[in-house]
Order: C-alpha cells, then sequence, then structure tokens
C-alpha cells in the first residue's frame, strides 16, 4: 500500500500535550491503536474545555442528539 502524504496547515487552532504512559506502548514499542483512540478523546475533551464548554455533551446548552 503506498504511503498518504497529509499537508498541514502552517498554524492550528488549537494545541495540547497529553504524556504517552509505559502501559499505553504495545511489545514493539508502539502506541497501540487502543490507546490511541483514548489519547484522541482525551484532547477532545481538553479542545472542548479550551473553547469554554464544560463537556460534549451538552454544547451552548443544546443537548447533543443521539
Amino acid at each position: 500500500m503506498p504511503r498518504i502524504q497529509l499537508d498541514l496547515p502552517e498554524k492550528f487552532i488549537f494545541q495540547t500535550e497529553i504524556p504517552v504512559r509505559v502501559s499505553d506502548l504495545n511489545y514493539g514499542g508502539h502506541v497501540g491503536n487502543d490507546s490511541i483512540l483514548i489519547l484522541m478523546q482525551e484532547a477532545r475533551v481538553h479542545f472542548y474545555r479550551s473553547r469554554g464548554f464544560k463537556d460534549e455533551i451538552n454544547l451552548d446548552g443544546q443537548p447533543a442528539r443521539s
């Protein structure tokens, strides 16, 4: 499968730091897929809080729809 190259923007609207724990690494020394999902969820919560929202369930006073 050919590699995909992404063009990143010059400036990002958000940045956060989340430490990677030893338990996030698999036996090959790579971050496992399950850990990536957990880290991305944590980053999403950081993003919403940086924008003044308490959580992602109730944005701007509007409850999330199913």
